[in-house]
């Protein structure tokens, strides 16, 4: 009975190491996906509103002047 033990508990630590490693990335993707959200909000304010669940931008300030061309 002995045996067992121990080998269920190496394996439950295997599990638990592999267990941190798993959110170790999650945590980086979710990193990586907030930077490129940031990089992409300057061009297109609106998709990462809708993205992250936010209001969607209605003023042309907001919105950026890509989607505005200059009035003459």
């Amino acid at each position: 009975m002995s045996m067992l033990t121990t080998s269920l508990k190496r394996r439950i630590e295997a599990l638990q190491n592999e267990c941190d490693l798993l959110a170790q990335g999650m945590d980086n993707l979710s990193l990586q996906l907030q930077e490129a959200y940031h990089h992409l909000k300057d061009h297109e304010p609106a998709y990462v509103a809708r993205q992250m669940g936010q209001p969607i931008p209605e003023t042309p300030d907001d919105i950026g002047p890509e989607l505005h061309p200059p009035e003459e």
